[in-house]
């Protein structure tokens, strides 16, 4: 496959059957100097040879929702934030159902599909065992960037075992030439579609999630694997309540050097890795991604969680790194001053959204804290719950004992009276 090397400024975003949809404040006052003639590159007209045929480009796409764009000026996706790719006519691409991939994964339906591949539901040969394979797109096998990227999803995600990561079981290059990756099958929502359904998580509930992705977060980095894409759409929350962090694809290996796409700035070529409105300041500036890199993107989707909509958002992907770089979040309790989030939850998001890498808080730091704050907001709720109520007033009732007495004097009065009476007539 040819394409022209224009074909994208960010060519980063794989796509699951899970979209998100950010709202955008527009606030441009938080963004730096940079302006959106610098992503012109993105409304180059270009054509990509796809085995003979040509397939011409008609608008941008976004990688990670689908939604589609005409309008040339927009650089990244209104919705979850993610640079926009060229949008080309759907190739025929795809494998029937039933296809058996490797010999023993029989394919018995779709999950969902993106830029990157299709995501089939199948079932394992040796035990009937229900999964999911992710295939890549056969168009795209000849580029090489792509398929390490596939490759390396699985690798870190298999390196980086834990309860709260997707667990793969199987992953390689079939003789047809399909490349799969097999992973276990999840039932539930993405946590961009949750908070796209509810708006606003309730601060309990978003500490509970958050108390999951740490966990993966902390498991990943002890592997030496650093996510470098964490954000809503790659968060799974199953019907139990289990969180899953997903898509690996871009995830770094600790000592190698970043695996990074390319976007045009006003100085020039300069490196991003992730998706902009999750991206820490460091990355932001091109700067290798850390382990820190990771809780800023949790301490991002905490304020989304809370408020529904990132700290940062603009329409264009230049302005978002700069304000990531430069601009002071808002705190959440004046976007929601309903006294509903505690004054530690707070503290902590912005310590994770702290500008120098080194001021963030640790993982086991992070997991304290959020430990003690959900024992803090489960104990309070309990003494709501449990608080004596006043007894409601009853009527004042002398005991019969006590009336005995007054009863008595009653009668000698009144007997008293009729003898008087009586005694009178005569």
């Amino acid at each position: 496959m040819t394409m022209d090397p224009r074909r994208s400024c960010f060519d980063s975003g794989d796509a699951g059957s899970a979209h998100r949809v950010v709202g955008s404040t527009g606030r441009q006052d938080q963004g730096s100097s940079l302006t959106d003639s610098a992503t012109a590159c993105w409304t180059a007209r270009v054509s990509v040879s796809l085995d003979s045929s040509t397939v011409e480009r008609r608008g941008s796409i976004c990688p990670s929702c689908g939604a589609v764009y005409t309008d040339r000026d927009r650089t990244f996706c209104h919705r979850d934030g993610s640079p926009l790719r060229l949008r080309l006519r759907e190739p025929r691409h795809g494998l029937p159902i039933g296809h058996v991939v490797a010999g023993r994964y029989e394919l018995t339906g779709v999950l969902g599909s993106g830029a990157m591949g299709t995501v089939y539901t199948a079932s394992r040969s040796a035990d009937g065992r229900a999964v999911a394979v992710k295939v890549i797109r056969p168009d795209i096998t000849g580029d090489a960037a792509t398929r390490r990227r596939f490759l390396r999803e699985a690798q870190a995600a298999s390196r980086a075992a834990s309860p709260n990561i997707v667990t793969v079981y199987d992953y390689g290059h079939d003789r047809d030439g399909t490349d799969y990756i097999v992973m276990e099958r999840l039932e539930g929502e993405s946590l961009g579609d949750l908070v796209r359904r509810v708006g606003v998580v309730a601060p309990l509930s978003a500490v509970e999630l958050a108390l999951g992705i740490v966990a993966a977060l902390r498991a990943a980095h002890a592997a030496g694997v650093i996510h470098r894409d964490l954000k809503p759409d790659n968060v799974f929350v199953t019907r139990n309540g289990t969180v899953k962090v997903l898509d690996f694809g871009i995830a770094k290996m600790f000592g190698e050097s970043d695996f990074v796409t390319r976007v045009t700035t006003l100085s020039g070529a300069g490196r991003v890795t992730g998706t902009p409105l999750y991206m820490s300041p460091e990355v932001s500036r091109r700067a290798h991604a850390l382990p820190a890199s990771d809780y800023y993107a949790l301490g991002v989707m905490l304020h989304e969680m809370l408020v529904g909509e990132p700290p940062f958002t603009h329409e264009s992907a230049l302005l978002v790194l700069g304000m990531h770089i430069r601009s002071r979040p808002q705190p959440v309790t004046q976007l929601r001053p309903s006294g509903e989030i505690p004054a530690d939850l707070e503290a902590l998001i912005l310590d994770l959204l702290a500008k120098d890498p080194t001021a963030r808080p640790g993982g086991a730091d992070v997991y304290g804290r959020l430990r003690d704050i959900r024992r803090a907001m489960k104990s309070a709720a309990l003494a709501t719950e449990k608080s004596p109520r006043s007894p409601p007033v009853a009527p004042a009732v002398l005991p019969a004992k006590r009336l005995v007495p007054w009863i008595v004097a009653a009668l000698v009065v009144a007997s008293a009276a009729l003898l008087i009476t009586w005694w009178s007539w005569w």
